[in-house]
C-alpha cells in the first residue's frame, strides 16, 4: 500500500465526493508517477480498455463502440 493524491476538488471527481466516507477504499488509476518522494498522483476517473470493451467503473450511462460490427 502506498501513499498517492486525489484531487476531490476539481473535474469528475467532485461527483463521487458526496458518496464516499473516511476510510472507505475507492478503485483509482495512476495518472503520473510518484516523484521526487512526492505520492503518485490518481485519478477516480477510471478506464480499463480490453479488446472488446472499455470498463468505466463511475460512468453514467452505456457506451458502445463503433468499431464493433455484426
Amino acid at each position: 500500500s502506498q501513499n498517492a493524491y486525489l484531487n476531490l476538488q476539481q473535474g469528475k471527481e467532485q461527483k463521487i465526493l458526496p458518496r464516499l466516507s473516511v476510510g472507505q477504499q475507492i478503485l483509482v488509476q495512476v495518472v503520473k508517477e510518484e516523484m521526487l518522494g512526492k505520492g503518485a498522483r490518481v485519478t477516480a476517473d477510471v478506464s480499463l480498455a480490453g479488446r472488446f470493451m472499455v470498463l468505466l467503473p463511475y460512468s453514467e450511462g452505456m457506451h458502445i463502440s463503433k468499431k464493433i460490427t455484426d
